[in-house]
């Protein structure tokens, strides 16, 4: 076994682990746990930040 057949190993076995990523993210049961988190975003829209001062360290 050479070092190619170790970069071709971990290659495939990336690829893998991307598909099962792939397949985790898309099946039906996660979708409205996603759907819930992508809108996370948008709570609180009415409420500012809180501004922060100019010029580095507190003072």
């Amino acid at each position: 076994m050479d070092i190619n057949d170790v970069r071709s190993l971990i290659t495939v076995v990336g690829f893998g682990c991307f598909l099962g990523l792939v397949a985790h993210v898309w099946r039906a049961k996660a979708l409205p746990a996603h759907r819930a988190a992508s809108q996370l975003v948008f709570e609180g829209e009415g409420v500012e930040a809180p501004h922060r001062q100019e010029g580095g360290q507190g003072g």
